[in-house]
């Protein structure tokens, strides 16, 4: 079991009551399964704008706008974003949308989808925008194992994670190495320490980095993004390094705060 269907174990035992008043609803209305989605905005959540209905007589039915009869608190809220999921009314259990899945439309945006229309729809969504930045398509071609990296360290109660690629010379092996340190971020604060074991064991997944400099990787989503505070130094005509903090560079430059 990965840290997602664990997630929504503990979802459903804190909301019993109201799944399985939801189901009670949506049985009457002859609904087998709904099929939703919270999409990844910007490094937060946002509800999918869809819902699909799948009834007892084998229809399905794709709603524009969330069902008001059901709980958003519950069914949006409560939920990790940047995911499809289903409720089963029979069971009143809510789990993965295994048809689902997610488009990156554009740059820091991944929505979800649950039809192939939906899907057809935000692939045109995204060719008619700017386009990605590399680092997007990085995200997009290595999701499976960035989610699977992003789980282990959530079970560790990390959210975030900031690491950094440096770009030595060219007769440096390699050349552009993962930075010695890491800072993870919990709900309780940023801790700064070390390269995290995980992240050193995917040294081959940071090798197909677009760029050297300072990154983000949401353990919720997958997605890996510039970091915002952090940035590169460039310490001599082969050494550029990547630094999260103010003071990591400082440090870098020798000058300690």
């Amino acid at each position: 079991m990965n840290d997602i269907d664990r997630a929504l174990l503990e979802v459903q035992a804190r909301h019993a009551g109201a799944l399985r008043a939801a189901a009670r609803t949506l049985q009457a209305q002859g609904v087998r399964r709904l099929h939703y989605g919270v999409d990844y905005v910007n490094d937060d959540g946002e509800p999918a704008d869809y819902a699909v209905y799948e009834y007892e007589d084998g229809r399905v039915v794709e709603l524009e706008h969330w069902p008001e009869e059901l709980s958003e608190d519950v069914f949006l809220w409560a939920v990790r974003y940047c995911q499809p999921y289903t409720f089963e009314v029979a069971t009143a259990s809510l789990t993965l949308d295994r048809q689902g899945g997610q488009v990156a439309t554009e740059e820091n945006v991944l929505r979800n989808y649950h039809t192939d229309a939906r899907r057809q729809f935000l692939e045109e969504e995204a060719g008619d925008g700017d386009g990605f930045s590399l680092l997007d398509e990085f995200s997009v071609s290595y999701l499976t194992e960035l989610r699977e990296l992003g789980s282990a360290l959530s079970v560790q109660g990390i959210r975030k994670v900031h690491f950094g690629v440096d770009c030595l010379g060219p007769a440096h092996q390699p050349r552009y190495p993962i930075a010695g340190w890491c800072v993870v971020q919990r709900d309780e604060g940023e801790t700064a320490g070390a390269l995290l074991p995980e992240l050193q064991a995917a040294a081959d997944l940071w090798d197909e980095l677009p760029d050297y400099g300072a990154f983000t990787l949401d353990t919720d989503s997958g997605w890996v993004t510039p970091s915002d505070e952090g940035g590169t130094v460039t310490l001599g005509p082969e050494e550029i390094r990547a630094y999260h903090s103010e003071a990591q560079r400082q440090a870098l430059l020798g000058r300690p705060t």
